[in-house]
C-alpha cells in the first residue's frame, strides 16, 4: 500500500546512513505524515521548530541548530527541505545523531595524547570521539571559553581537562558549537 511505500523509503535511507536518528516526511502543518518509527506517524509536532517554519516560508533547506530528541535524548541536527506537488506543502526532515555523524571526523583528528570534540560556547560537550577520556562536564566554565568568541578559529595554550593543552579551535558557521583539538 501507498502508506507502506511512503514509510518504508525513510527507513532505507536511514539505514544506507548511518548516522540518521529519524527520517520522515511532514504536513505542512509540522505532523510527521510518514517515518520508519511507527508510533511518530500522526503524533509527532515539529511546528514549534523555528528551522520549520523558515523552511515552509521560504523554500530553502534548512539546518537547525542542535537540540535534544524528545523521544531518545540524543543530541541531533535537523535538516529539511519543503516539498511541493499538486499544490499540497510539506517537508522531508533528517535528523542526524551529531556524534554519529561526526565519528569519522574524529578518528581521522585524532592522535596519541590528542582529544577531539565539539563544544556549545558554555563549554558543554555536545560530541565526542567514542574513545573520549574526557568527562562531558570537562569544560564547564572554563576560564579560557571566552578565548573562543574573540576568532572564528585560533589557538592557545590553556588548562584542559586536569592538564596543560594546545588548544586548536575552529567556530562553526552559523552555529554557537565549536570543533576543538
Amino acid at each position: 500500500d501507498a502508506v507502506g511505500k511512503a514509510n518504508a523509503q525513510p527507513k532505507a535511507i536511514a539505514d544506507i546512513y548511518g548516522y540518521y536518528e529519524s527520517y520522515y516526511m511532514v504536513r505542512s502543518n509540522g505532523i510527521v505524515a510518514a517515518s520508519f518509527v511507527p508510533d511518530v506517524i500522526n503524533k509527532l509536532d515539529i511546528s514549534n521548530r523555528p528551522w520549520f517554519h523558515q523552511a515552509m516560508h521560504d523554500g530553502q533547506t534548512r539546518v537547525s541548530e542542535p537540540f535534544v530528541s524528545r523521544l531518545t535524548g540524543n543530541v541531533l541536527v535537523a535538516v529539511i527541505t519543503r516539498l511541493e506537488e499538486n499544490g499540497h506543502q510539506g517537508g522531508m526532515v533528517g535528523a542526524l545523531r551529531l556524534e554519529q555523524m561526526l565519528q569519522n571526523v574524529f578518528a581521522q583528528t585524532r592522535g596519541r595524547n590528542t582529544e577531539t570534540v565539539v563544544i556549545d560556547n558554555k563549554g558543554g560537550i555536545l560530541a565526542r570521539h567514542g574513545a573520549s577520556s574526557l568527562a562531558p562536564g570537562a569544560f564547564k566554565d572554563a576560564p579560557w571559553l571566552a578565548e573562543l568568541e574573540k576568532e572564528p578559529q585560533g589557538f592557545f595554550l590553556a588548562a584542559a581537562g586536569g592538564r596543560e593543552a594546545f588548544i586548536a579551535y575552529s567556530r562553526m558557521p552559523g552555529t554557537n558549537m565549536y570543533a576543538l583539538a
